[in-house]
């Protein structure tokens, strides 16, 4: 296993053993959801977070100002929302 691999899992642990349970299993379910993905949407996600983290701060965080806001929202507006972009 190549040692960037090695730090990243042992960075994860640490991260884990400093979670509340309840972190815990929402990271759990998390991981599971991702893993459910096809090979083909998790690239997507991947390439979109890629796209994302190359952003300029300022504007990555008015993207999570947004997403928090849309977060918010009662899951009928979320559904409109989703709906009117898809259109």
């Amino acid at each position: 296993m190549p040692p960037e691999r090695q730090q990243a899992i042992a960075r994860g642990a640490e991260r884990w053993q400093q979670m509340t349970p309840e972190q815990q299993q929402q990271a759990q379910q998390r991981f599971q959801q991702w893993r459910s993905l096809p090979p083909e949407e998790r690239q997507k996600a991947h390439q979109r977070y890629q796209q994302f983290r190359n952003l300029p701060p300022e504007d990555q965080q008015r993207l999570r100002e947004g997403f928090h806001k849309y977060q918010s929202l009662p899951p009928e507006q979320r559904e409109h929302c989703a709906n009117a972009g898809r259109t």
